[in-house]
């Protein structure tokens, strides 16, 4: 198994979010962008609030990411690779 990334890119984790199926809110006058995974019923399963000014991210806010997700850091990183 490879190193986990210590840090990823606001486009990486933009790729990474589409391609689990979060689908984006749309933006308002804020610099956050909010993202949404809904389940099978269309309820709110995860949220996800990126702020493309913290870029790259890293360390304690990646691990806040990777808990908004629902997400192991080892899942993470799997989905992360899967790209």
């Amino acid at each position: 198994m490879g190193v986990f990334p210590k840090q990823v890119t606001h486009r990486d984790m933009v790729r990474l979010l589409k391609a689990l199926g979060y689908t984006p809110d749309p933006q308002r006058a804020t610099s956050h962008q909010h993202w949404r995974l809904l389940d099978s019923e269309g309820r709110l399963r995860c949220k996800v609030t990126l702020d493309e000014h913290l870029e790259p991210y890293a360390g304690d806010l990646l691990k806040n990411l990777m808990n908004q997700m629902k997400l192991s850091k080892r899942e993470f990183h799997a989905a992360l690779a899967a790209m």
